[in-house]
């Protein structure tokens, strides 16, 4: 059940205040990539999730932080994307990330995490997110 209202939530928060502020965000057709996962003990979801929308369209990529229930949606800036992979900086938080796309998992660097790299599955939102597992809790 608490699965179910953090999906809801997540979903409700795509329609909320952020778009609201930024105009309308389309998100159909946009690839995404997830290690957004829930705590079986608990039922928070924690992780990040990054939505790349078409060429030409404004921000081209979103971003989406869990920490206990999906946070609303941050636009970005300065993002880049070519055959060799992306980059972009959170709008809200000025954080930079860099990435590179092998596979169906999206590898991101951040300062912030140091040599530690995030690593980002290739998700379809119509499975809804995944019970967190291994070593650093992540689906």
């Amino acid at each position: 059940m608490r699965r179910t209202l953090i999906l809801a939530g997540a979903l409700g928060a795509l329609g909320g205040p952020a778009l609201a502020e930024h105009g309308a965000w389309d998100l159909r057709g946009a690839q995404v990539w997830s290690n957004i996962c829930l705590s079986q003990e608990t039922g928070d979801a924690r992780g990040l999730r990054v939505f790349v929308r078409a060429q030409g369209v404004t921000p081209r990529i979103i971003v989406q932080m869990a920490e206990g229930a999906p946070l609303p949606p941050l636009a970005t800036r300065a993002a880049q994307v070519d055959a060799k992979g992306l980059s972009f900086t959170v709008a809200a938080t000025g954080e930079v990330f860099t990435g590179r796309v092998v596979g169906d998992v999206l590898v991101l660097k951040t300062r912030r995490l140091g040599e530690t790299p995030l690593r980002l599955r290739r998700r379809s939102e119509a499975s809804g997110f995944p019970v967190c597992v291994g070593d650093d809790g992540r689906s």
